[in-house]
């Protein structure tokens, strides 16, 4: 669990437990009640929320085309199209979008996976990129535009 989550925990039973104790002796008091929910919805909310952010859980939303999706919090980006081009003959030729174009060109380029890494040879040199069918495979989509 991660640190953030734990001090938060802590956080809210110090405080129950000081309200626990400043709060008078009476019975069935309706203030210390819906206090106490109150920060159980909170708490609640709060582990919710730390799961969300460490993908532990998915998010039912709109995914910006017109319909919603099951899926992780974040979508991915499109690969830019004018980073890929295709090598190794007509043969044996494949897609590849090139690493350095996409370091510099792609926001998500740290999410990508190492699986899809690959080379190539350009001008007697090799040279580092992601083989696209593997990139789609993993749930990458190349954009529309050039």
């Amino acid at each position: 669990m991660s640190a953030k989550f734990i001090t938060g925990v802590l956080t809210a039973a110090a405080f129950i437990t000081t309200l626990a104790i400043a709060a008078p002796a009476e019975a069935g008091s309706k203030k210390n009640d819906n206090l106490k929910k109150f920060i159980a919805g909170a708490a609640t909310l709060y582990l919710l929320h730390e799961l969300h952010e460490n993908g532990r859980i998915k998010v039912h939303g709109y995914n910006g085309h017109g319909h919603g999706h099951g899926g992780w919090k974040s979508k991915k980006p499109p690969i830019p199209r004018y980073c890929i081009t295709k090598v190794g003959g007509k043969k044996k030729g494949k897609r590849i979008a090139t690493r350095r174009c996409l370091k510099h060109n792609y926001s998500a380029f740290h999410r990508l996976p190492k699986a899809c890494k690959t080379t190539y040879w350009r001008k007697g040199h090799k040279r580092p990129a992601y083989a696209v069918r593997c990139l789609k495979n993993h749930g990458f989509r190349i954009s529309k535009r050039h």
